[in-house]
């Protein structure tokens, strides 16, 4: 491998939202689910804990809407690939708890687009 490659690649996920590199979703994400219909119909389901250090507090990270926000950018790469770009065209939020993971939140951002990212 002597032309540039390297033999291993990370495929840990790593997102931006508005613009900004979100090191926190990189590190909670929980699941992903990214995918592309033969019309070229794309969707992003993305699955954050959602429970942890809130600026100095134990508490909910993402319902401030300082980060996660209907309207901004949300970019989803892997391995420096763009696999989702898109703004926010629905949000959904689900909250879970169970006694081995805790409390969790899932958020869904769907937005089309026709082609490529």
């Amino acid at each position: 491998m002597d032309d540039g490659r390297n033999a291993i690649a990370s495929a840990r996920p790593a997102f931006s939202v508005g613009g900004q590199d979100q090191p926190k979703l990189d590190s909670g994400l929980l699941r992903l689910a990214c995918g592309e219909t033969e019309a070229g119909l794309a969707h992003c389901e993305a699955e954050f804990g959602n429970w942890g250090d809130a600026q100095g507090t134990t508490g909910f990270l993402w319902f401030d809407r300082r980060t996660l926000d209907f309207g901004k950018d949300f970019v989803v790469k892997i391995g420096g690939a763009t696999v989702f770009s898109g703004a926010y065209g629905v949000v959904d939020a689900c909250h879970r708890f169970d006694l081995a993971q805790g409390l969790w939140t899932e958020f869904v951002v769907e937005r089309p687009w026709i082609g490529n990212p």
